[in-house]
């Protein structure tokens, strides 16, 4: 596989730890390529950021939330490996499946007996809602704009 390649997968769907595309929903916060290999060079970083950036949809106060590292180190077997860890806004919908599953069993109490030697009923109840609360966060991310910027008026 070439390094373009990599990249392009490292952003795709299938790559995702969650069934979420954030290619096509959801916004950016911020996104870390952690690239190692021989003959791998921050250009070659560089340049696929620049080739896949205007895919992404960043959030409108960090355009530029990449952050990158390079090792010279091969991983074992391959000539070169990436990482891309990113925060998106697309994962609440995956939140958003977990809270109704999770309230649906909540709801009837089953499978309480199970957590309640190790942690409180209420407990539950606040984590659940504390996830709400991500998931709106989240949301409201999606829809956010940039703001208007300040032009300074000439005074003659």
């Amino acid at each position: 596989r070439g390094l373009d390649q990599m990249f392009s997968a490292a952003f795709a769907r299938e790559s995702q730890l969650t069934s979420c595309d954030p290619m096509r929903r959801g916004m950016y916060l911020a996104c870390g390529l952690f690239a190692r290999g021989r003959g791998m060079q921050i250009d070659d970083i560089n340049r696929n950021i620049d080739r896949l950036k205007p895919k992404l949809k960043m959030v409108p106060w960090n355009p530029d939330g990449f952050k990158t590292g390079l090792c010279s180190a091969p991983p074992a077997h391959q000539p070169y490996s990436l990482l891309c860890l990113a925060n998106n806004s697309a994962v609440r919908t995956t939140l958003s499946n977990l809270g109704e599953r999770f309230h649906r069993l909540y709801r009837v109490r089953a499978h309480a007996h199970h957590y309640t030697e190790y942690m409180e009923l209420k407990e539950m109840g606040e984590a659940y809602r504390r996830v709400l609360g991500l998931e709106r966060e989240y949301a409201a991310l999606e829809v956010a704009r940039p703001k208007p910027r300040r032009r300074i008026k000439p005074v003659i």
